[in-house]
């Protein structure tokens, strides 16, 4: 079961660190464990989900503009941004989700745009998406066990440079995966897979 200790113990792991009790994490009372806390508590987990587009941590909804709020110029509708939202997957202007907006502003924390409602895929922290870790992909969790290796060794040390390349391949990885599990995609028929289903002649009038 991934926890927040599993979490630090992974990341001590590739730093060759002793691993840490729930009793050190919890009561700060190894370096590790102050260093691992504080860099959890300055958005930790935010960090590393919004590092990608995660399947796992993707949230859709409806969203209706505010009416509170209204502009003097540009887009007519603004739209408040959930309190699980980590960064923007897609925005649409039919539920369907087939035609996606490609005129909209995200801006200070709110999106603007001419539609309304607006339905929106963003990567969500929510304990049922993205922060719940029990979802989270083994080479996801990779990554973030490197990431949080080289905050904890720091950028300018020579462990700190190891981490982050581990952290770019983990990263990389990771990305790959996520990607692979989007449906199949086909292309559209070219001009020679037309003429193959009948749509045209070879040179002699015959049917290719």
């Amino acid at each position: 079961m991934v926890t927040k200790l599993t979490i630090a113990n992974g990341a001590l792991r590739l730093l060759n660190e002793r691993s840490i009790t729930s009793a050190e994490l919890t009561g700060n009372l190894r370096e590790p464990a102050r260093l691992f806390n504080a860099i959890w508590d300055d958005g930790g987990v935010n960090a590393v989900l919004e590092a990608g587009q995660w399947k796992f941590a993707k949230r859709t909804l409806m969203i209706d503009s505010n009416p509170s709020i209204t502009t003097d110029f540009g887009f007519a509708n603004v739209f408040d941004k959930p309190s699980d939202f980590v960064r923007t997957i897609g925005v649409w202007g039919d539920a369907s989700m087939n035609q996606p907006l490609s005129t909209y502003r995200e801006e200070a924390g709110l999106w603007y745009s001419d539609a309304d409602p607006i339905y929106v895929s963003y990567v969500s922290n929510d304990s049922n998406f993205g922060g719940d870790y029990t979802l989270w992909p083994q080479t996801f969790l990779d990554f973030v066990h490197a990431h949080f290796a080289s905050k904890i060794a720091g950028p300018l040390s020579d462990l700190g440079k190891e981490m982050l390349a581990a952290r770019k391949m983990f990263l990389t990885d990771a990305l790959s995966k996520d990607a692979m599990a989007d449906p199949t995609k086909f292309m559209p028929a070219g001009t020679w897979t037309r003429a193959r289903g009948g749509g045209g002649r070879g040179r002699e009038g015959r049917w290719l």
